[in-house]
């Protein structure tokens, strides 16, 4: 116990002396800007999620890079309606869940090392985390929510023309989820819904 208190300390000494981020328990939280793009992951941030041994996140860090994804769902009660075939109109309510937007934001990120656990197998030092440091690229859509007059959604109401009567929005939600990926498999590491 008092050996392990004592390199926890000298690597958090290290670190701070060198500007690095301590490899400890503390450091393991997630700090994101979504505003900027700029933030600190931890290594258990990401090799939990991965399930990687040290040596695998060791081995795959620098291959590792990070997006920041934001969507908007609205909800919304619909009324649809349909002429009867005897005249007059039917109607039924259905909710709709519908993605208005959808972002994503990928980063510029660098492998923080920890320079006190400098040696012949891992010549840079033990990964502590990675740094976030901007945007890089990004991509994003919209699209049109339910309408008046439009049709309704598929396999809703009865037979004829079906066109919605009334729309009404029940709630918004927005999700916004950080996210590391290694060739192709994606793991979020953060995701908030407001």
């Amino acid at each position: 116990m008092h050996s392990r208190f004592v390199s926890t300390l000298a690597v958090v000494g290290t670190a701070l002396a060198g500007g690095l981020v301590p490899a400890t328990a503390a450091s393991a939280s997630i700090r994101f800007d979504p505003a900027k793009g700029t933030g600190y992951v931890g290594r258990n941030d990401v090799q939990a999620p991965f399930r990687w041994s040290n040596a695998v996140l060791q081995a795959r860090a620098a291959g590792i890079t990070f997006s920041h994804s934001r969507s908007i769902e609205d909800v919304y009660s619909v009324v649809c309606g349909w002429d009867k075939p005897n005249g007059g109109r039917d109607h039924v309510t259905i909710v709709v869940t519908h993605p208005r937007l959808s972002t994503r934001v990928y980063l510029r990120s660098s492998v923080a090392y920890d320079a006190s656990s400098v040696s012949s197998a891992e010549p840079r030092g033990r990964v502590v985390g990675f740094r976030l440091t901007g945007a890089v690229s990004g991509v994003s859509g919209t699209s049109v929510g339910p309408a008046v007059g439009a049709p309704c959604p598929e396999g809703r109401g009865q037979s004829g023309a079906r066109t919605i009567d009334r729309v009404r929005l029940k709630s918004s939600t927005t999700i916004s989820a950080l996210t590391a990926s290694y060739k192709g498999v994606d793991r979020d590491l953060r995701v908030t819904r407001s």
